[in-house]
């Protein structure tokens, strides 16, 4: 039988909340297509994952989360508890599993959240895809390391976070 929801126990007069492991493990997504289209086509969560050697292209320790690709696609992987992304470095070439799953206090979202990430190899670091602003605009290298040639015009101060900062670029006559 499949546990959808939470179910609470009441032992002693102590309330527990009992998540079950893999609420949906009946859905086990093992590529990076199809678990891009589960967050950000349907975002529909509650489903396991597990993906068998990719190449880690990224790794933003200040937000727990890094970047993977195997073949042509790419995904961003949440580390759970913020541990897991600071398991890898760019060029590690891992098996993760996890779950997808909501997230995010004041804005919900749904995002893939590695739980258990194994390193078998190493290799250099992937070089960035070269992007024209139309190729980038167009959201085809969603996840991808890409570098795009550009005049900085701008360097906006983010409104929620004065600790990021935004370039405003020009490339191919694009804002």
């Amino acid at each position: 039988m499949r546990v959808n929801a939470i179910r609470i126990l009441a032992a002693a007069g102590t309330l527990l909340l009992a998540f079950p492991p893999f609420a949906g493990a009946d859905t086990n997504i093992a590529d990076t297509a199809e678990l891009s289209q589960w967050v950000y086509g349907l975002r529909r969560t509650d489903a396991a994952f597990s993906l068998t050697n990719v190449t880690v292209v990224a790794v933003n320790f200040n937000q727990a989360m890094f970047a993977v690709r195997d073949g042509s696609h790419a995904m961003i992987l949440h580390g759970a508890q913020g541990a897991a992304g600071r398991q890898v470095s760019a060029g590690d070439i891992i098996d993760v599993s996890g779950l997808v799953r909501k997230g995010g206090q004041y804005t919900p979202f749904v995002a893939a959240y590695a739980t258990n990430v194994t390193v078998s190899a190493h290799r250099a670091p992937v070089a960035p895809l070269d992007v024209t602003a139309e190729n980038f605009l167009s959201g085809a290298h969603d996840c991808h390391l890409v570098r795009l040639s550009g005049r900085v015009r701008d360097i906006v101060p983010d409104e929620i976070d004065r600790a990021y900062e935004f370039l405003v670029l020009i490339s191919d006559n694009q804002t």
